[in-house]
């Protein structure tokens, strides 16, 4: 539901119906790192691109980096490390910072 809504454009809404889902509450980014689940990094890469979205550009890098260490040591070279890559790659041309 949340991805449905960032792609109609309404960020706010969708980190709010991603806050409410039962296993996320009280999550802090570094519980999604300690947990060894995949899911919880899919949950992070959603949130980035929600921050993202808003603006939060610095906190949209800390988030996709961080799931994108958390998927290279979880699953090793796949297509969900190449997405979260490719994500952070994105964000930080956005900010401006292309090596």
């Amino acid at each position: 539901m949340s991805s449905l809504l960032l792609r109609m454009g309404k960020a706010d809404e969708a980190e709010e119906i991603l806050k409410r889902c039962p296993p996320l509450k009280d999550v802090t980014d570094e519980t999604f790192l300690k947990t060894g689940n995949p899911r919880f990094s899919g949950d992070m890469v959603l949130l980035a691109r929600i921050r993202e979205r808003r603006g939060g550009l610095e906190e949209a890098t800390g988030l996709a980096s961080k799931a994108l260490s958390f998927r290279q040591k979880l699953l090793g070279n796949r297509l969900k490390t190449c997405d979260s890559l490719y994500q952070v790659a994105s964000i930080l041309t956005i900010r401006g910072n292309v090596a």
